[in-house]
């Protein structure tokens, strides 16, 4: 997949994408996850397509990955660093809820999840989990 650049779409453009997701999720649980609402792809993510380039092709993206880059203008294209869910709910799409970080500490987020605590995330500048 190609890496998500936003840096070239038009800020009216960005709007539509968040104002589009936004309208396909409830607000929903303890953390106010934005929860999708529409289907999803085969991993459990969602997903939509989105034009980087005016007059340029599409491209399919996690819902959740577009939101960040949209809000932040992050841009994701690092090998190894991954979207990570703070809430660990695949279908929300809140970007206070997502971080970009190695993929490390993604997978490390699977032990807090599983002992229902985060352990924090010692020598990364990664939020703790939101459990």
């Amino acid at each position: 997949m190609a890496p998500l650049d936003t840096t070239a779409i038009q800020e009216e453009r960005k709007v539509y994408y968040l104002q589009k997701i936004l309208n396909s999720t409830v607000q929903q649980g303890p953390h106010g996850c934005r929860v999708w609402q529409n289907p999803v792809g085969g991993n459990g993510y969602p997903r939509m397509r989105i034009t980087l380039v005016a007059g340029g092709g599409s491209s399919q993206y996690s819902v959740h990955q577009v939101v960040l880059a949209c809000s932040t203008g992050t841009v994701l294209d690092r090998p190894f660093f991954e979207v990570s869910h703070l809430c660990h709910n695949k279908l929300c799409v809140e970007v206070t809820h997502l971080t970009y970080e190695p993929k490390v500490v993604n997978v490390q987020r699977r032990n807090c999840v599983a002992e229902g605590h985060c352990f924090g995330h010692q020598g990364q500048d990664s939020p703790d989990c939101l459990l």
